[in-house]
């Protein structure tokens, strides 16, 4: 799947209208494969770590999902959720991202992001906030990432170099458990 400039701006005014905070969109493919299953384990010879220290709610906790309005006329489905990561990684990075996606046994459930900033190297803190439960497709209509409520049973957190669409240059998968609702 190519991601096109429309896309990418459908994005940002929905991420906008999901959380406070403004956040430049990701530009990666959403799904970590083609099957939408995350991966069960860290890749190997990885030069760097991620470590989860907080979050917002504890393990097992029920997070409430809400209409997030977008535009005129159409819905995103948004929960409020954060996370704090330190990421180890000694290069530094002009725009880095960490990506956070929730899987259950039947894929990909929901994803949430850290706002697009320079990375100076060695350890640093980043907080991700706002889960997006629903996304803006290249002609426009929404596409619902998982039917609710569903239950989720693990985390990937991805650290990407924002322009890059190909592999993350960090990945860890933490055994977090949410369960999503819609009110």
């Amino acid at each position: 799947m190519t991601f096109k400039p429309v896309f990418l701006l459908a994005s940002l005014v929905a991420v906008s209208a999901c959380d406070s905070n403004t956040r430049v969109p990701p530009t990666m493919p959403s799904p970590s494969n083609s099957s939408g299953q995350a991966p069960s384990v860290t890749p190997t010879g990885q030069l760097g770590r991620i470590r989860l220290t907080s979050t917002s709610a504890p393990d097992g906790a029920v997070i409430q999902a809400a209409d997030c309005p977008y535009l005129e006329g159409l819905n995103l489905v948004c929960g409020n959720w954060s996370g704090t990561f330190d990421v180890d990684f000694d290069t530094p990075i002009e725009e880095a991202v960490l990506t956070v996606q929730f899987y259950g046994d039947d894929g990909d459930c929901g994803m949430a992001y850290s706002p697009s900033e320079p990375f100076a190297g060695g350890r640093q803190r980043i907080v991700v906030s706002g889960i997006e439960f629903s996304q803006i497709q290249e002609d426009g209509s929404v596409l619902s990432r998982c039917m609710m409520p569903r239950t989720t049973t693990r985390m990937v957190a991805k650290f990407w170099r924002r322009r890059s669409q190909r592999e993350p240059l960090l990945t860890e998968t933490f055994g977090q458990k949410y369960s999503f609702e819609k009110r």
